[in-house]
């Protein structure tokens, strides 16, 4: 699911689940965070910026 963001807000840019629906991955304009849904912790972090 790609979503928008306009000017220099900080925002989501795409939103999805693993294969198992068990972590929830967030790509912002800060880089890729993933969630795990069972604990509702980060499991990984990686303040890479956003990819084009």
């Amino acid at each position: 699911m790609a979503l928008a963001c306009t000017g220099n807000q900080q925002g989501l840019l795409h939103v999805s689940f693993n294969q198992d629906n068990t972590c929830l991955a967030l790509a912002t304009r800060d880089g890729l965070r993933i969630y795990s849904i069972d604990t509702h912790q980060i499991v990984y972090r990686n303040a890479i910026g956003a990819l084009g």
